[in-house]
């Protein structure tokens, strides 16, 4: 990504600045808290367990949908980021302009592939609202944990999105 001291243009730097806020720092903190309210509820629940005998029945059941949340929104942070794992062993050797018309082109074919997934996820949302169905111990819809895939792919679209225009911007200057 650009650092601010990067673009001579001020509205470029209120737009990277924004993207930035929207699709990384809100969803790290999202992630974040979600984390330090499951850690909380893990601790709150081993007291019951072992000190009071009583657990709280549904804890592991929320834990395991707040982990969900956790690593689909972690996806869309690594796309913003652009720190999942590549092979550039050929990449890395072609000139810089061909390099940053890779990028684009690699942006776009993600792009494309987010979208069907945010149609069908969100399909599947969908039908497991029309059946109204719940969790087994906790009793929360299934849709809230099932959201978690359109929403982080929708992320991720944004994220390539904006990756995309920066590779673009990079390519105009040259």
């Amino acid at each position: 990504m650009t650092s601010r001291t990067d673009l001579p243009d001020p509205a470029d730097r209120r737009l990277d600045a924004t993207a930035r806020l929207v699709l990384h720092t809100a969803p790290r903190v999202f992630v974040g808290l979600l984390f330090l309210a499951g850690l909380g509820l893990n601790v709150v629940n081993v007291v019951c367990r072992y000190v009071l005998f009583r657990p709280i029945m549904s804890a592991e059941e929320i834990l395991v949908y707040a982990m969900i949340w956790c690593i689909f929104i972690g996806a869309a942070i690594v796309t913003f980021e652009g720190s999942h794992l590549r092979m550039e062993l050929i990449a890395d050797r072609l000139p810089r302009r061909v390099q940053g018309a890779l990028r684009f082109l690699a942006a776009l074919a993600f792009i494309a592939i987010a979208v069907v997934l945010i149609g069908e996820s969100w399909a599947i949302v969908g039908l497991v609202a029309r059946f109204g169905e719940e969790s087994v111990v906790a009793g929360i819809p299934m849709t809230i944990p099932w959201a978690a895939l359109p929403v982080s792919f929708a992320l991720m679209v944004a994220a390539l999105a904006w990756r995309a225009y920066v590779a673009v911007r990079a390519l105009r200057r040259g």
